[in-house]
């Protein structure tokens, strides 16, 4: 009689940790779905300038940029809208045509053609950072020589991954975790649901870098 009630107690005690467990899974893996999204958003929000440097900060070294042509473009209505008017330095790194976009070396935003030449002239070499691994779809080859440019950008390479990806890893570690206590394949389906946000964002990073 007693043995029974022994093991009886026991069967009944059993699923106890298991459904905490599939609560627990449950609940990790519905954070990640959240930090999913936010870490999609953020490398969408990132494509662009940002995000190629922040990936390419380490090759960016100290050179100099012989201004040979200046260039105003005129932003063109598309519709109710009108793009932003642009414009940049074509010169030479070390021998190589490159662009800049002068960054500070220009006091104020230039209004037309003749604004920005009364601000830079032709043949003045400028000091910069160069990364000649960066992609040309993107004028951010040369930049302007910003103090303390790698730990600051080192820093916000950090901030990224420790911001944008750390919490995910997190709640998938998580998830993954408690679903093994719990040998259920609740947590692997959260994995696999939580990969298409960031894929979404490192897409629209590559659409931006191949415009």
């Amino acid at each position: 009689m007693d043995l029974t009630s022994v093991n009886s107690g026991d069967q009944q005690a059993d699923p106890r940790p298991r459904s905490v467990m599939r609560v627990l899974t449950m609940t990790f893996g519905l954070v990640a779905l959240l930090l999913s999204f936010w870490t999609g958003m953020l490398l969408a929000l990132l494509a662009g300038r940002q995000f190629v440097i922040l990936t390419h900060v380490d090759g960016y070294q100290p050179a100099e940029f012989t201004v040979e042509k200046l260039v105003y473009f005129q932003g063109q209505w598309r519709g109710s809208k009108r793009n932003p008017d642009q414009y940049w330095a074509e010169g030479t790194v070390g021998g190589k045509h490159e662009k800049f976009t002068l960054g500070a070396y220009l006091t104020k935003i230039p209004a037309n053609q003749g604004e920005l030449e009364s601000m830079m002239t032709v043949g003045r070499v400028l000091p910069v950072l160069y990364n000649p691994q960066v992609p040309d779809t993107i004028e951010v080859r040369v930049l302007y020589p910003e103090e303390d440019f790698p730990a600051r950008w080192l820093l916000r390479r950090h901030n990224m991954y420790k911001y944008g990806f750390g919490p995910l890893a997190i709640a998938l570690l998580l998830c993954l975790i408690c679903s093994l206590v719990d040998r259920s394949w609740t947590g692997p389906k959260f994995v696999i649901g939580s990969i298409p946000f960031p894929l979404m964002g490192w897409f629209f990073a590559w659409l931006d870098l191949s415009a």
